[in-house]
């Protein structure tokens, strides 16, 4: 997540040193508060709304936790936007009982049949993008307590 954070970075200061009208006092004043929104978004988890389908911005962070409120079944969406080399880590949380079954969307691929974590405890995988897909590239291995 790092290498995508200050590529967005060198972004957005290069943009504000072409704004002539700015002061230089004014520029580096913004790119401060752009490095310290980026290094929070960067250490801090998302909390994702149960709702279906679930949506992950994949622009706010890196981390994102999910805890279901009921049995139904989960169908979470392809993050986006979809940019080279991210990684994203999505956390589903148990407080519960029984979960439903889990949906990934079309442009996220994983390895094998996704398992629910028990209640009291959780379970996270690990993704990283291509440009155009979201392949696994790990997973909790088996349930951990909350």
């Amino acid at each position: 997540m790092l290498p995508q954070i200050f590529a967005r970075l060198a972004q957005y200061t290069s943009a504000l040193v072409a704004l002539p009208e700015m002061s230089d006092a004014v520029v580096r004043n913004a790119r401060l508060a752009t490095v310290e929104a980026f290094e929070t978004l960067a250490s801090s988890p998302v909390v994702l709304t149960y709702a279906s389908p679930v949506v992950i911005n994949a622009d706010l962070g890196s981390s994102f936790r999910l805890t279901p409120t009921n049995g139904a079944a989960i169908t979470f969406g392809d993050p986006s936007p979809m940019v080279d080399g991210q990684m994203i880590c999505i956390t589903i949380i148990n407080t519960f009982g029984v979960l439903g079954a889990v949906t990934f969307g079309a442009n996220t691929k994983i390895g094998a049949a996704w398992t629910q974590p028990a209640n009291g405890h959780r379970r996270t995988i690990w993704l990283e993008c291509d440009g155009t897909y979201f392949h696994e590239v790990g997973r909790t291995a088996a349930d951990v307590t909350n």
